[in-house]
């Protein structure tokens, strides 16, 4: 059987499963090794929240929507952590992109609903 970044990222994903962060960001950071794919960038992203690395999540997220921009999961995601940093007009750029492609996607539509109901006070403040 061949090795490849496959078997590695699905490896990733029973460790992640089974709560082993560690382990599993060991076998993504394999994978990623051998092939680049923004679905692993998008596991790395969950493994460094999950144990506080915030800043090397928000770069693996980054990385995963620059390869895949149309992943809805993803780019809302992304979103949410560019309106946590105050990158609000980007923000909201980027959601309204999401909204137009897909404008049934349950949560874009509700992270707007939340925007809307912040927006007054982003204005003001």
């Amino acid at each position: 059987m061949v090795e490849d970044s496959n078997y590695y990222y699905g490896i990733g994903l029973e460790h992640l499963e089974k709560g082993e962060v560690e382990e599993a960001l060991v076998q993504f950071q394999f994978s990623l090794s051998l092939m680049p794919h923004f679905k692993t960038y998008e596991r790395l992203y969950e493994c460094y929240k999950r144990i506080g690395r915030n800043q090397e999540a928000f770069d693996c997220l980054e990385k995963a929507f620059e390869m895949n921009n149309r992943n809805d999961k993803v780019a809302v995601e992304y979103i949410r952590l560019l309106m946590e940093r105050g990158q609000c007009s980007q923000a909201v750029s980027m959601l309204k992109k999401v909204l137009e492609r897909n404008p049934t996607y349950g949560p874009a539509v509700r992270l707007s609903d939340s925007i809307k109901n912040v927006k007054p006070q982003v204005e003001d403040g």
